[in-house]
């Protein structure tokens, strides 16, 4: 209808300007929803655009070329940078018995040798290699044919494996240390061994190398687990890997003195249960608050706090969330005073528990509008927020115990490498090549920590003697 025209005023009139009124308020009214639900979705997809590592758990492989400057979150000090007073020197120490020693001695002067007074000796050192070189050991075994009987004798030699040439216990130990622990590919040391040593080795037999390493740890396996299920404190986390163009998962549990990896199919409850350590520990495990870690376990939980500050920073980022800020820096703070070593008292742990539950639960009790309406889809930082009150005794066990860490970084350091080791390698071509790897790795990641070199431990697995490794405490 055309209202344009002057009409005059009439009872039908009326009517058709009612009608298109209404029919525009019902237009307008439509508009408005979908404009709200279009606001909304643009606002979810610009906070995921605004999420990367450093506010989220994304990781830091997803940020593209364009990173962001992420804040230092320590606290500042009035300490200087570089070594602090005390700090012991790492200078290397001159070795007592030198393979090879040169005196050099000095012209003189023309004033005559009586005139000469000694002086100390000025000496330096260089640390070089021999010339590398593969030493060929050759056994030959003499034999005789008695005449009278016609029996024969043979004197006796190493075992020989089918083939006429083998490889001794270093060569074994050598390959396992570059592909498992430096990780170097197959082909790639196949080279490195033609180059340096003039050994042409077949990238089968440096597979087959690896494989005996990985053989040789049954007992590991079971020093270790059974280590781990005493400890006070662990370590759990997991991270895909691609295992025969299929996803699967390398789970990790740890301390300070032990490390074990296993891959595994699925991520979740089946995993741990195959692992076989968690479901009997009785401690405190630190993780970042993944669902199956919850459930029927013995076992008390402390979160990584890394995570939640990386969340609080997302929210903080957002302008409007003042919370965020204030427990970062009441997270941060507690840290700080962890991290003096000094003892904590009952009265500053309760202080911080009540500031923290103050603050979550006062945003809480803001949103307390939003809870019943339907099926409204809960906003992240009010889920968050749930989660914050929820687990409030978990994020702040790291105040109240000495022995819990505030975060989780040493079972992702554990892991660290499996990610370079797919970067490096791509996928594991087999499940078996994923397990082996995953076993080597947490015998050469406990030899680390525990201060044992690395190369003999791996020549002690061939010579059927494990290194001796130090109990968890």
């Amino acid at each position: 209808m055309d209202i344009s025209k002057n009409l005059p005023f009439t009872e039908e009139n009326f009517r058709k300007v009612l009608i298109l009124a209404l029919t525009l308020h019902e237009a307008v009214l439509e508009l408005r929803k979908e404009n709200e639900l279009l606001r909304a979705k643009v606002k979810e997809l610009e906070s995921r655009l605004s999420k990367d590592s450093h506010n989220s758990s994304k990781p830091p492989g997803s940020d593209g070329y364009q990173k962001k400057a992420i804040a230092n979150q320590r606290i500042k000090t009035d300490q200087g940078i570089g070594g602090q007073p005390g700090h012991q020197s790492n200078a290397k120490p001159f070795h007592d018995h030198p393979d090879t020693v040169y005196y050099h001695l000095p012209n003189g002067c023309n004033c005559g040798i009586e005139h000469w007074e000694e002086k100390p000796v000025e000496t330096f050192q260089i640390v070089d290699l021999p010339p590398i070189k593969a030493n060929i050991t050759e056994h030959r075994k003499i034999r005789y044919r008695c005449r009278k009987c016609g029996g024969e004798f043979s004197g006796e030699a190493p075992e020989s494996k089918g083939n006429k040439i083998q490889y001794g216990t270093c060569v074994r130990s050598l390959s396992a240390y570059l592909n498992q622990y430096q990780l170097i590919p197959y082909h790639r040391l196949k080279e490195m061994f033609r180059d340096l040593l003039s050994i042409d080795l077949s990238v089968g037999s440096l597979v087959n190398f690896v494989k005996e390493t990985a053989e040789g740890l049954d007992g590991f396996k079971n020093h270790v687990t059974g280590s781990l299920k005493q400890a006070q404190v662990l370590h759990s986390d997991e991270t895909g890997i691609r295992v025969a163009g299929q996803t699967n998962w390398m789970h990790v549990v740890s301390n300070q003195q032990c490390t074990y990896l296993h891959a595994d199919k699925s991520r979740g409850r089946t995993a741990i249960e195959e692992m076989n350590i968690l479901p009997e520990f009785t401690g405190v495990l630190v993780h970042d608050r993944f669902r199956s870690y919850f459930g029927k376990w013995n076992f008390r939980h402390s979160l990584c706090n890394a995570h939640i500050l990386r969340e609080l920073i997302y929210f903080e980022e957002q302008g409007d969330k003042p919370w965020a800020k204030e427990i970062k820096k009441l997270l941060l703070k507690a840290k700080q005073k962890k991290d003096t070593g000094l003892a904590i008292s009952k009265s500053y742990i309760t202080r911080v528990g009540n500031k923290y539950r103050k603050i979550v639960r006062g945003e809480l009790q803001k949103k307390k509008h939003l809870i019943g309406k339907g099926k409204t889809k809960k906003s992240d930082d009010h889920n968050f927020l749930i989660a914050l009150n929820k687990y409030w005794k978990e994020i702040l066990l790291f105040v109240e115990e000495e022995n819990v860490p505030f975060d989780n970084n040493q079972a992702e350091r554990d892991l660290r490498m499996i990610k370079a080791k797919q970067k490096i390698s791509g996928c594991f071509r087999s499940t078996s090549g994923a397990e082996n790897f995953a076993l080597t790795r947490s015998y050469l990641s406990t030899l680390r920590k525990n201060n044992i070199p690395i190369l003999s431990g791996i020549n002690n697995i061939y010579q059927n003697s494990p290194a001796t490794l130090f109990p968890v405490e």
